[in-house]
């Protein structure tokens, strides 16, 4: 049976909070909740093991992992995370096959940046392992790592050099001299093949940072300035950029692999000519050139050798995308839109095509779509912050913002809300902004829903103020309120109108001691909320107010008012428990009533809510007793005892107000039906208990007693049943029903009761109409 989304989604939630936050053992929890939900899900237990990871618990995390790779073996990170935990644990050659399998699954998601970090960690492990050394040559090589792939080779022609394949050793140097001619080291070596001397295998070396893909032909010897590492991309234009020239680079990368007997792929896909191998032949060399390029700097050269590759045929959108990103840089906004366009819909350019075409309209000096595209870009970067089953929910929402219409806004709003998102997206550190913002929009609205990022889009400056944020939440941390609300003050003049900022400063207020002010200010902000028609967190901030002061019935109506408006009637019926027993505790009964009546009327006959009726009925019943309004408590336990037969408490109510409104045939009538019920049911001790109760609470009433004798004779208990027809004859006597008495005395009798004696004198006393006293 499926689990609840929205429950699974809610402990995501928590768990990534918590996470971020270092709450390791809270993050475990919610983990567990949301894989109690699904279990087996790939995601959930993808997060669990990492909580695992945190607290040092391997052996778990490891199990966690496994899991999570078999739930989904497609994704390369439990495999990369498993070989990590057998490496801590000392399984090397275990620990090497998994940063293998972990590499084979990145290459396929062309990562080739990831599959690469792997193969060195494979081969740090086991540095003779042919296959992992082999592929970080062929690797580095593609990527223009000239330096570390001179590594690999000499680290190759030493592994087949030990294995006896000295022919193949020296294959592996010349390749080796290829990229790097004149290299001493490859001389050496290979001087040193020739003479039979042994090689040595040296040890992998990390590259580090992020180059294009270049292509075999395109590989240019490093001079003496060689870039071992890139400036971080500062927008997602620049990395799109990146990934462009990569996923170019690729295609020449898999053409130069494929030999005739294999069908070729990646660029034919894209090729529009009415000869698709002359096209492609043609093209080729035009990327390698427009790669080259790119990474000499040379933009116009680029730009130029991405026009030839399209005017021969090449339709790929990582070209379009290349050539729009040179146009703009030219200041030809105008002829990058339409190749920027074409690259929309690629999954790995697409927030940096918005955020491109963003641009571009706003130099052509059209800031509604200037706006929409930045909007577009804000978007796809938002995906990538929540787990992938959230994204459906989040794209939804952001619809919304979407579908807005250019005449809603003036043309310096428009301009303002793009330039809004551009800030939110720029910089060295956008990415973990994003990421921050993510978190603490979703600490603000936990429990309520997922929110989009581009519901800050009304606080003023988005980048500013999520930094200033971070620093009011530090300082908090730190205990330093002064310091906490100097900053969000401050803050202020970044977003006057953004409303979590106003939360931070109430709860400042609140930890300086003035509550009232703390209050005060939670109103207006969950009026605004209202206002704005974001329910949930007016409802969130309300029921902040009320666990600062439960008994503010005016806050609890509003949350039940919002509750209602969002359907969620359990909220509902849980508050209106509070307001009536609040009411009650101010003396304010029919307030307290009126609450419970109100609250019944929510419950659907049948529905999943009987607990909330059950409880609903009692406090009724407890208030109508307390007026004595014995018809309206009757009603309230009789609804009560249709919900649930064994319910023992309604039952003696039942029987109690039907006594005292002197009902007593339907008290006999409820006592048969219940004495059937459960003596069908097997609870003949139960049923026992019960009478016996309400003996003690209805002692002068005989109906009750009369059951309490039968249920003690029906269980052989005949001394308990002589006592209690012994009390019931006396309470028959004494209010003067003598022929009732009589059939008592008789019944004692037939029992043979000890004293028959003074019975049969009783006995003739009553038959004679003489009995004045019971017997002696």
């Amino acid at each position: 049976m499926a689990g609840r989304r929205d429950v699974y989604d809610q402990a995501l939630r928590q768990g990534n909070s918590a996470a971020w936050d270092q709450k390791w053992e809270h993050a475990l929890a919610a983990y567990r909740r949301a894989l109690e939900e699904f279990p087996g899900d790939a995601s959930a237990l993808e997060h669990l093991a990492l909580a695992h990871v945190q607290l040092g618990q391997l052996d778990q995390a490891l199990e966690m992992y496994r899991q999570s790779a078999s739930a989904d073996p497609t994704n390369p990170i439990p495999q990369e995370k498993i070989a990590e935990i057998l490496e801590r644990r000392g399984q090397s050659a275990d620990a090497v096959r998994g940063y293998l399998a972990s590499a084979d699954l990145y290459l396929g998601r062309h990562e080739a940046d990831k599959a690469i970090d792997d193969w060195v960690a494979a081969s740090r492990l086991a540095p003779d392992n042919l296959l992992a050394r082999s592929r970080l040559a062929l690797g580095t090589e593609r990527t223009g790592r000239v330096r570390q792939a001179v590594t690999e080779y000499l680290a190759l022609a030493a592994i087949l050099q030990k294995s006896g394949q000295n022919e193949k050793a020296g294959q592996a140097i010349e390749q080796g001299l290829r990229l790097a001619p004149g290299n001493t080291e490859l001389l050496r070596a290979k001087a040193a093949l020739q003479t039979s001397e042994v090689l040595a295998i040296p040890p992998p070396i990390r590259p580090r940072g992020t180059a294009p893909l270049v292509a075999p032909q395109a590989a240019v010897p490093p001079g003496p300035k060689e870039k071992e590492s890139e400036v971080p991309a500062t927008n997602p234009f620049e990395l799109a950029q990146h990934t462009a020239i990569t996923l170019i680079a690729e295609l020449l990368f898999e053409a130069g692999q494929l030999t005739p007997a294999q069908p070729r792929a990646g660029l034919e896909d894209y090729d529009t000519g009415n000869n698709p191998s002359t096209s492609r032949d043609e093209m080729l060399p035009y990327l390698a050139q427009a790669v080259d390029a790119f990474s000499r700097g040379m933009a116009k050269e680029t730009q130029t050798a991405l026009e030839r590759a399209i005017r021969v045929g090449c339709d790929h959108p990582a070209v379009h995308f290349a050539l729009g990103a040179m146009l703009l840089g030219a200041r030809d906004a105008r002829g990058a839109v339409p190749s920027l366009q074409r690259a929309v819909d690629h999954p790995a350019l697409s927030t940096g095509a918005h955020f491109g075409l963003g641009r571009a309209y706003r130099q052509l000096e059209q800031p509604y779509p200037s706006a929409l595209h930045f909007l577009s870009a804000l978007q796809q970067a938002d995906l990538t912050t929540v787990p992938e089953e959230m994204r459906e929910t989040l794209q939804r929402q952001y619809e919304t913002f979407l579908e807005v219409d250019e005449p809603s806004q003036s043309a310096s709003q428009w301009l303002e809300s793009a330039q809004r998102v551009e800030s939110l997206l720029s910089g060295a550190e956008w990415e973990s902004r994003l990421r921050l913002a993510r978190a603490q929009l979703d600490a603000e609205s936990e429990g309520h829903g997922l929110l989009p990022l581009a519901s800050m889009l009304a606080m003023g400056r988005p980048q500013a103020l999520i930094e200033a944020m971070a620093y009011v939440d530090a300082a908090l941390r730190r205990d330093l309120l002064k310091t906490a609300m100097e900053q969000a003050l401050l803050a202020l003049d970044q977003g006057p109108t953004y409303l979590p900022l106003h939360v931070r400063i109430a709860e400042i207020e609140l930890r300086e001691g003035r509550q009232e002010a703390s209050i005060s200010k939670l109103r207006v902000v969950a009026r605004t909320y209202r206002i704005r028609g974001d329910k949930a967190q007016a409802a969130r901030v309300l029921e902040r107010i009320l666990q600062l002061s439960p008994m503010d019935t005016g806050s609890r109506t509003e949350l039940i008012e919002l509750a209602l408006a969002q359907d969620d009637v359990r909220t509902a019926l849980s508050q209106y428990l509070d307001l009536g027993e609040i009411y009650s505790q101010l003396a304010e009964q029919d307030k307290a009533r009126k609450a419970y009546e109100t609250a019944l009327t929510l419950i659907r006959p049948g529905g999943p809510d009987a607990s909330w009726e059950i409880q609903l009925l009692y406090r009724l019943g407890d208030h109508y007793l307390q007026r004595l309004d014995w018809r309206s408590a009757l009603q309230a336990y009789t609804r009560l005892m249709e919900l649930d037969s064994s319910d023992e408490r309604a039952a003696s109510q039942v029987i109690g107000l039907l006594l005292k409104l002197r009902k007593t045939t339907e008290a006999q009538a409820v006592l048969d039906h219940l004495a059937q019920e459960w003596s069908r049911q097997g609870r003949q001790e139960q049923l026992l208990y019960w009478f016996e109760e309400l003996v003690r609470l209805n002692p002068q009433d005989p109906t009750v007693r009369k059951k309490l004798a039968e249920g003690y004779q029906q269980r052989g208990r005949m001394p308990e049943a002589i006592a209690q027809l012994d009390a019931l004859g006396e309470i028959l006597i004494d209010s003067g029903r003598t022929p009732e008495a009589i059939q008592v005395v008789r019944a004692i009798l037939a029992l043979n009761a000890p004293g028959a004696d003074g019975y049969r004198r009783l006995l003739q006393q009553l038959e004679s109409g003489s009995a004045g006293t019971t017997r002696g």
